[in-house]
């Protein structure tokens, strides 16, 4: 009878413990995958009568701001493309959260001079938005390009970066 009792403390101990491992494991686990799967507040772009939209690649929450990779959360997304014409109007929308502590839109311009790599865009910054959700510019003449990338940058205190979005300008004729 002792053998049985045994047994049964035994078998009750070892349940227990891996009850609570396996309860442990999943808050683990679902903490790691809220912290990752968060999502982000999400921008848009009207062209052309086309609307297209996308999570921020990079979004700081709380109070951080970006200060490099991995500073914030960082997203591989497909950049969404709108076709539009040079000297087109666009527009772009970003949500309130983003308007009361400002944002502006950036559009790559060509690399200046010869000392900047063939493929780095410089981007000439627009005018700061506060407590506006949205904002319009005239598209440039695709020169030398057939895509124009764009980037709605969203500000934190002290005119830092909180988050980004990233659109492409596709020339529609060609």
């Amino acid at each position: 009878m002792g053998h049985k009792k045994w047994a049964g403390n035994l078998s009750a101990m070892f349940s227990r413990r891996l009850r609570l491992s396996f309860a442990a494991l999943g808050l683990v686990a679902l903490g790691a995958l809220t912290a990752c799967d968060k999502p982000t507040p999400v921008a848009g772009i009207v062209a052309g009568g086309k609307y297209v939209n996308a999570e921020a690649t990079i979004w700081c929450f709380g109070d951080d701001v970006y200060t490099g990779p991995g500073s914030c959360s960082e997203r591989q997304i497909k950049t969404p493309r709108v076709k539009v014409r040079g000297g087109e109007q666009v527009s772009v929308e970003v949500p309130k959260e983003v308007a009361d502590k400002g944002w502006y839109v950036a559009v790559a311009t060509e690399p200046a001079g010869e000392e900047k790599e063939e493929n780095e865009p410089q981007f000439q910054r627009g005018p700061v938005q506060e407590d506006s959700t949205y904002f319009s510019f005239t598209v440039p003449q695709f020169e030398s390009t057939p895509m124009i990338p764009v980037q709605v940058i969203a500000l934190g205190e002290g005119d830092t970066n909180t988050g980004i979005w990233q659109f492409l300008l596709v020339n529609s004729e060609i």
